[in-house]
C-alpha cells in the first residue's frame, strides 16, 4: 500500500520530493527548444549521474525562447559541443579515483558559452570553460 492508503501524507510529500528531485536537470533541460543542444546536455547530466554525481544545470531565460536558438546555433556546433562532453567525462575519470560527494555545475550564458565545474564539499577539482566562434565550439585555457 502507499503511503496515502496508510494515512501518511507527510511520507507521501516527502517520497514524492525525492522523486521529483531525480528529474530536476531534466525538466529543466526539457525547456530549451533546440532537440540537439538538449539531447547533448541530457547525455552529459545522465552521464554524470552514472557516477553518481550530482549536477546542477543554470542558463539564461532567453535560452528558453526559440528566437534565441536562431541566433546562436548552427548544426555543425554538435559534432564539436558533443565532444567537449565527452573530454570534460573522460578528464573528471582519469583524474579522480572517487567521484562519489562530488557536485558539477553546467552554466551556460549568452552566445554559446558552457563552463563546467567539478567541486568536491564546495572546493573546485577542476573547471572547463568553451564557448562558440564562428567556426564552432573552442575551449577557453585555464
Amino acid at each position: 500500500m502507499g503511503y496515502l492508503q496508510l494515512n501518511n501524507p507527510e511520507k507521501a510529500l516527502e517520497y514524492m520530493q525525492k522523486a521529483l528531485r531525480g528529474i530536476q536537470n531534466e525538466q529543466k533541460l526539457g525547456q530549451i527548444p533546440n532537440e540537439i543542444f538538449g539531447t547533448i546536455l541530457l547525455n552529459w547530466v545522465n552521464c554524470l549521474r552514472k557516477e553518481q554525481i550530482k549536477t546542477t544545470i543554470n542558463y539564461p531565460e532567453s535560452m528558453k525562447e526559440q528566437g534565441y536558438w536562431l541566433n546562436n546555433w548552427f548544426d555543425e556546433y554538435a559534432v564539436g559541443f558533443y565532444g567537449y562532453t565527452i573530454e570534460c567525462l573522460e578528464s573528471i575519470k582519469a583524474e579522480n579515483e572517487s567521484l562519489q560527494a562530488s557536485h558539477a555545475e553546467l552554466i551556460l550564458e549568452g552566445r554559446l558559452a558552457c563552463s563546467f565545474r567539478l567541486l568536491r564539499r564546495g572546493i573546485p577539482l577542476q573547471e572547463i570553460k568553451f564557448t562558440t566562434d564562428n567556426q564552432g565550439f573552442l575551449k577557453e585555457k585555464k
